[in-house]
C-alpha cells in the first residue's frame, strides 16, 4: 500500500476526471465524424479514406485508462504505486498527441480546401443529409478536446514521475518499508 494525501488524492482525482470528461467529449465527437465518413456522402479529395479511427482508438484507450483509474483511487484510501500512472499516463499522452498530428496534417487540409467555411464538400450537392460544416466542425472540437486530454495526461504523468521519485528517496533514506504516515508522495 502507498498512502496519499488527501489533498493530492483529490487533485489527482480531479485532474483524472477532467481527462476522463475530455475523453469522452472527443470520443463522442469522433465517432459521429467517423459514422458521417463511413456513410461515403463525404468527399476526402485525393485521400481515399478518413483519418478519424486512429484519432478514436487513441482517445478510448484514454477514457477507460482514466475510468479504470478513478475508481481505484475512490475505492481505497491508499493509491496504487504511482510507478502504474508512469506507464499507461504516456501512453494516452503521446498516442493522442502523434494521432492527432497526423491526423491535422491528413485531414484538416481536406477539410478546409473545397470552401471558405471550413466544411468538407459534398459527393452529391443535391443529398440533403449530407452536411460537410458540421463534420468538421464536429473533427474540429474532437481534436480540441483531445489536446486538452493530451495536457491532462502529460500533467499526470510528470506527477506520477516525481511521486516515484519521491518514494525511492524515502524508501531508500529509511527502512526497506513503506512509511507510515509519508507525505513524500505527495508531489
Amino acid at each position: 500500500m502507498y498512502p496519499i494525501s488527501n489533498k493530492t488524492q483529490c487533485i489527482t482525482l480531479a485532474f483524472r476526471s477532467i481527462a476522463l470528461i475530455s475523453s469522452l467529449i472527443s470520443w463522442a465527437c469522433l465517432i459521429y465524424a467517423d459514422q458521417e465518413h463511413e456513410r461515403g456522402d463525404i468527399s476526402n479529395g485525393d485521400l481515399s479514406t478518413p483519418f478519424v479511427s486512429p484519432v478514436l482508438y487513441c482517445v478510448e484507450f484514454a477514457f477507460v485508462w482514466s475510468l479504470i483509474a478513478i475508481p481505484i483511487q475512490f475505492s481505497s484510501p491508499y493509491g496504487i504505486h504511482p510507478g502504474i500512472y508512469v506507464t499507461f499516463d504516456p501512453l494516452s499522452w503521446i498516442s493522442i498527441l502523434i494521432t492527432t498530428i497526423f491526423y491535422f496534417i491528413l485531414m484538416i487540409p481536406y477539410s478546409m480546401l473545397y470552401n471558405s467555411a471550413a466544411r468538407y464538400s459534398c459527393r452529391s450537392p443535391a443529398f440533403t443529409l449530407c452536411n460537410g460544416e458540421a463534420v468538421a466542425i464536429t473533427e474540429l472540437v474532437a481534436a480540441a478536446f483531445a489536446l486538452l486530454s493530451v495536457i491532462l495526461h502529460f500533467g499526470l504523468f510528470v506527477w506520477a514521475c516525481r511521486a516515484t521519485d519521491k518514494l525511492k528517496k524515502s524508501v531508500r533514506a529509511g527502512s526497506d518499508k513503506v512509511p507510515e504516515k509519508i507525505s513524500s508522495v505527495d508531489a
